[in-house]
């Protein structure tokens, strides 16, 4: 026995059906629903077709009469069609009877449905009749293209989907390869790393002194350090860059790992460097914490881990992002020990990095693909971090490029070869009740 909410439930099918099919303004797109959902119940389709079904059959006929120019079967099938609008128009009025109590919107869209319907059919009835009506051969042709034309303005979309066997649902996708930026003013415009509290602060200059001269004509360079003092002295760290943020979260394992590492820049980069293997994906997926538990990350969570660990640490630390050239057999060594060039490209740039490849004397030379990396505040000067207290210089920590050594597995099938002859040499000498299988397993555990 249905239950009453079903019952009710039942009553707002139909008319959510109507509605939905008339978007596309078809004659009868309610035989495309109506007939499939509405005559389900508990799951077992009706083998009796609805009305709606019976019309949309009898369009379909009456659509391949006007085409092959038949008056006689267009003339059957127009007397079909009016036998089954009476059934339809009744279903309409059970319909409205339904739907009285809902809101005057879902009314007013019933009306509209039964509206354009009864526009559609007479339109119809019209070309028709000039069918019908025509006495010469000239216009006959022309009533007939003139109704065909109608039918197939307002002929309801199909339920088949061509298959297209270049987009198969399986199908490895093509690969859209993004060029990176190279101009500064680029990534002022659109800035693709993931957080604003992270991103490039305002430039803060720390001076005893009268700051002309300091920023638009560097300092000679007396030696190696000299550049880096300069950017220390014109962008201190702030507050931000110690904060915890969506990606860079101090949990517990954060915690402990970094007070494992004495709270040092040095170890803590060492540690991110050599343990967390490099995954070419784009943009923030797994996070500081996630990274550290999977050890599998891209460089934009590789770089949140670092920072992390960092800002744990009380050191503190933000992202940089920039387009980074190098050259293709570092690429192609850093990306997984590939031995060609254009698969390395493309595993990186199906992986949503931009990336564009170089090429010299017919080869690709080197790469230039967008990049994240940090930069941390430690005590450069004199211990080079070694030995941290409040920290001098920032210093570009780059924990997610690194160069692999690749070893090659086992051939299995050159150490173990499996000879067939020999084998059915020893089946029939032995008697062994053994498969070829088994034999080669036996091989491979002696």
């Amino acid at each position: 026995m249905t239950s009453k909410p079903f019952r009710r439930l039942r009553l707002l099918i139909y008319p959510i059906i109507f509605f939905f099919c008339w978007a596309n303004l078809g004659i009868y797109n309610i035989a495309h629903s109506a007939s499939s959902g509405g005559s389900q119940a508990s799951g077992v389709r009706s083998q009796k077709k609805g009305t709606e079904e019976q019309f949309q059959e009898a369009l379909e006929r009456l659509r391949d009469g006007v085409d092959r120019e038949d008056t006689a079967k267009v003339k059957v099938e127009r007397a079909e069609l009016e036998n089954l609008d009476i059934d339809i128009k009744k279903q309409f009025k059970e319909t409205e009877q339904k739907i009285k109590d809902l809101p005057e919107e879902i009314k007013n869209r019933h009306k509209d449905f039964v509206r354009k319907y009864e526009e559609n059919l007479n339109t119809l009835k019209t070309n028709l009749d000039d069918i019908e009506k025509a006495k010469t051969k000239e216009e006959k042709k022309q009533a007939h293209k003139k109704t065909k034309d109608f039918l197939e303005k307002t002929k309801p979309p199909s339920r088949h989907v061509p298959l297209d066997p270049n987009k198969l649902p399986h199908r490895t996708p093509e690969i859209k390869q993004k060029e990176p930026r190279t101009k500064p003013e680029e990534f002022k415009t659109e800035n693709r790393a993931q957080n604003t509290e992270d991103r490039q602060k305002p430039i803060m200059v720390a001076s005893n002194g009268p700051l002309t001269g300091l920023l638009d004509s560097p300092l000679p360079i007396a030696d190696s350090l000299s550049p880096v003092l300069l950017a220390a002295a014109t962008n201190l760290p702030t507050a931000a860059d110690l904060l915890e943020t969506i990606e860079v979260q101090f949990t517990p394992d954060i915690k402990a790992k970094a007070a494992e590492l004495n709270n040092n820049p040095v170890k803590i980069y060492e540690w991110v460097r050599n343990n967390i293997e490099f995954v070419p994906t784009y943009g923030s997926i797994q996070g500081a914490d996630m990274c550290l538990q999977t050890k599998q990350c891209n460089d934009f969570d590789t770089a949140s881990l670092l920072i992390a660990l960092l800002r744990t640490s009380n050191i503190p630390a933000r992202y940089v992002y920039g387009t980074i050239e190098l050259p293709i057999e570092k690429v192609m060594n850093w990306v997984g020990g590939f031995t060609d060039a254009n698969s390395a490209v493309n595993f990186i740039a199906s992986g949503g990095i931009p990336i564009k490849a170089y090429t010299s004397g017919g080869k690709i030379a080197k790469v230039q693909m967008e990049h994240v990396w940090v930069e941390g505040w430690v005590d450069y000067i004199p211990s080079r971090g070694a030995v941290h207290k409040q920290g001098d210089t920032w210093i570009p920590l780059d924990a997610s490029y690194k160069q692999y050594t690749h070893k090659t597995g086992m051939d299995l099938y050159t150490s173990f070869s499996f000879n067939g002859d020999q084998f059915m040499n020893s089946y029939i000498a032995d008697n062994q009740d053994i498969t070829p299988y088994q034999q080669y397993g036996k091989q491979m555990l002696t």
